[in-house]
């Protein structure tokens, strides 16, 4: 369990510094958006498939279940970390924001990520025990 937290804040924490990245290049100076360009949107899929395949490939024997499980769990903590970025890049950006505009903001993020994060997951968990004939 660990291990998966572990793996969660390492997604978390890379796909913040992406949509950070993208947020500060945009032209828009005072706009926040979660995911602000299609590379950070792809990003969430592809870098979950990888964790995944990792987590299978160093465990030998999972079942479907217990690669959904997690899954689930990478995603609900990297969604954590996701959306307490995104409410803080909030906070950088505007110059004097609302509580209730980062609350948005950060239910935005969290609700975005967990959707495309367990969509992910439950592709994933096909695809890796579906090659492995699991």
């Amino acid at each position: 369990m660990r291990t998966w937290i572990l793996y969660g804040i390492w997604l978390g924490g890379l796909l913040s510094a992406l949509s950070w990245f993208a947020n500060l290049w945009a032209s828009v100076p005072s706009t926040v958006s979660v995911f602000p360009d299609l590379i950070t949107f792809i990003a969430l899929p592809v870098l979950v498939f990888l964790v995944l395949r990792l987590f299978a490939n160093r465990h030998e024997g999972l079942t479907r279940a217990t690669l959904r499980r997690a899954g689930m769990v990478i995603v609900s903590v990297g969604a954590t970390l996701f959306a307490v970025s995104i409410a803080v890049l909030g906070i950088v950006r505007f110059s004097q924001p609302s509580a209730f505009i980062l609350l948005i903001g950060f239910i935005m993020a969290f609700v975005s990520f967990l959707l495309v994060g367990w969509l992910s997951v439950w592709v994933a968990s096909i695809w890796l025990t579906h090659a492995e004939g699991k």
